[in-house]
């Protein structure tokens, strides 16, 4: 990772490409030019990079959540104050680069927080980090959706799904599993919808079960892929071979390996054409269902203290 004193080259200045053409020196500009969003996306990406540090030294128990959070939430202040308070909504370029600012400002927070998160604990701290969590997210997520379906923005539409995966989406999902009349509810549906598309005939709670558990097994097939590459390189260099590894054999040893009722996920994306129908979601879960259960689960959410069923493939409680 580059680090800030690895280099001493200043940023550029905010002005426009057209100022360059005088023969004096351009003097720097507080409102929007045509090098602001660079900038902007610049200095956030930095503030990104200084969390990865941050959670490094969270790590080692050598600073603390509230000190790293006031830092950042700082950072974060002055950013928005440099670029997002001059900018005009009415013109559609400003718009986009405000909509992208929110979008990477509004990741810092839950960047932070994210492992400190506990479902379980319904203690007055927990629920703040909780209710951050998915505020900021909906936030990043909310600012995403409109650069890719706003009409004014659709310019820049083909660029968007350059700053959001969506990946936000899974505390939402977790939360409406857990609490469906939770005062994020709304909010979260909507982004669940663009995200997943749009379900009639079922209800959010075990619509969010469903598609837990797909996410579930679709990270869990694409660890289980990880680990036939690995095999395939390991055995390659265990003889000697240089050549490229034959993952395909790899694969074909693999799948032999695993017992007869093996199901294999399906193989499809966020927003890449999966059917998401009441009948649909229900052959979903039954086909997951009948998959084997993993020794160490990719993920396993917590427990309410009600709760007096457990799902044997998921591992997460049904609701009561």
């Amino acid at each position: 990772m580059i680090h800030d004193d690895d280099f001493d080259t200043p940023l550029p200045m905010n002005v426009d490409d057209l100022a360059f053409e005088v023969s004096s020196l351009p003097i720097p500009s507080n409102g929007f030019t045509d090098v602001t969003l660079s900038l902007m996306r610049f200095e956030i990406t930095e503030l990104h990079k200084s969390i990865f540090r941050d959670r490094t030294a969270l790590n080692k128990r050598t600073t603390d959540l509230p000190t790293v959070r006031a830092s950042v939430e700082s950072r974060m202040q002055t950013i928005a104050q440099k670029y997002l308070d001059n900018l005009d909504d009415s013109i559609p370029i400003q718009r986009c680069a405000r909509l992208t600012g929110t979008s990477l400002l509004s990741r810092c927070i839950p960047m932070v927080i994210q492992v400190f998160l506990k479902y379980d604990d319904r203690s007055e701290a927990q629920q703040e980090i909780l209710d951050t969590m998915i505020t900021r997210s909906l936030d990043m997520m909310e600012a995403g959706a409109t650069l890719e379906t706003a009409t004014d923005l659709s310019t820049w539409a083909w660029y968007a799904p350059t700053y959001q995966q969506y990946h936000s989406i899974v505390p939402a999902l977790i939360l409406l599993y857990l609490e469906p009349d939770t005062p994020h509810a709304a909010r979260a549906s909507a982004m669940i919808d663009h995200v997943f598309g749009k379900c009639y005939g079922i209800s959010s709670q075990q619509r969010c079960g469903d598609l837990l558990r797909m996410l579930s097994s679709e990270c869990s097939a694409f660890l289980r892929l990880r680990k036939v590459k690995n095999m395939a390189v390991g055995s390659n260099r265990s003889t000697g071979n240089n050549s490229p590894p034959n993952i395909e054999a790899a694969f074909e040893e693999f799948r032999q390996s695993q017992p007869a009722n093996y199901a294999q996920p399906l193989a499809t994306g966020l927003n890449g054409g999966l059917d998401v129908t009441a009948s649909s979601l229900q052959d979903l879960a039954g086909t997951y269902a009948e998959a084997p259960v993993p020794n160490d689960p990719w993920w396993s959410l917590p427990m309410p203290d009600q709760a007096d069923f457990i799902d044997p493939f998921f591992n997460f409680p049904a609701p009561t």
